[in-house]
């Protein structure tokens, strides 16, 4: 065989093998995420920074989830909360860390106006509350490929 064809040969291999390790890699990232979203508990909640004019306020949210795998997670999400079918606000948190084999805390925060509180009276008292939007799990594969999982839809247990 020629020097080329070893070559091709060689390059083929890595890419087929380089593949195979990220889809395996996905495939723990998946069972991971799948892991986490079902361990999530509230854990702490408090409103800072309250101003009477205008009515507003931050609420940083705690949760504790488990990761069930052997691999560092990095998450962040957009997701909007509801209380009925009325709009509350939008949750955000970008670069969580979730550790390996263990719990971790997840901090978001979000800001309320006076326009909620009004939102909260009409929607009545029976309504429930969803969460709906986008969670992203990632992991670096081998340090440097980042291996990402997006779960899109309502996140409510």
């Amino acid at each position: 065989m020629s020097r080329n064809r070893i070559g091709l040969i060689i390059v083929a291999l890595v890419l087929v093998g380089f593949s195979g390790l990220y889809g395996y890699t996905y495939m723990q990232v998946d069972g991971a995420s799948n892991g986490v979203l079902d361990s999530a508990e509230l854990v702490d909640f408090q409103l800072v920074n309250l101003t009477l004019v205008p009515p507003s306020a931050d609420l940083l949210l705690s949760y504790s989830v488990r990761n069930p795998s052997g691999l560092k997670l990095i998450l962040s999400l957009d997701t909007d909360i509801y209380y009925g079918d009325a709009f509350v606000t939008n949750l955000e948190a970008d670069g969580q860390v979730i550790e390996p084999n263990g719990r971790s805390t997840i901090d978001v925060t979000a800001h309320l106006e006076g326009s909620i509180i009004d939102v909260l009276r009409n929607a009545g008292g029976g309504a429930g509350w969803t969460s709906t939007g986008r969670m992203t799990f990632a992991h670096m594969m081998l340090g440097f490929m980042p291996v990402t999982v997006v779960r899109t839809g309502n996140f409510t247990r």
